[in-house]
């Protein structure tokens, strides 16, 4: 029996939710709602010690224009850095409960990704980590 499942069929599943009803809020409270407090200080030091760097060579245009004053590399870097990391432990946290997903109607589907079920942050990070590009060079 196969335990993968592909995307192709998680993806209609899950953009049956548009992305606004619960990513809005993972990304803009960087998953403070989503975890425990000690996961959540576990996951902003995988956020900001990421050692691989921006996954981006351009600042993103939704970063506010306050921050576009600081002209420090090293700012430019740390949020281009935090951007793609964030962005792969959401992509995670849909890969875990994917069988959920897929066995779930819109109403279902909602609920479970507006109160994500409690998880193992160190296996989160792992598919997140898994889910890394080959390296540039």
């Amino acid at each position: 029996m196969c335990t993968s499942v592909p995307i192709s069929r998680l993806t209609p599943v899950v953009f049956q939710v548009n992305p606004q009803f619960y990513a809005f809020r993972w990304i803009t409270l960087l998953l403070t709602q989503e975890f425990k407090f000690s996961d959540c200080l576990h996951l902003w030091d995988t956020l900001l010690g990421d050692p691989e760097g921006p996954q981006v060579t351009e600042l993103p245009s939704s970063v506010p224009c306050c921050v576009m004053h600081f002209e420090a590399r090293e700012t430019k870097t740390l949020l281009l850095r935090m951007q793609a990391t964030l962005l792969r432990i959401c992509c995670a946290m849909l890969i875990l409960v994917r069988r959920r997903l897929l066995a779930g109607d819109f109403t279902a589907n909602l609920k479970l990704l507006q109160s994500y079920p409690p998880t193992n942050i160190d296996h989160l990070l792992h598919i997140a980590n898994k889910l890394r590009g080959p390296l540039p060079y």
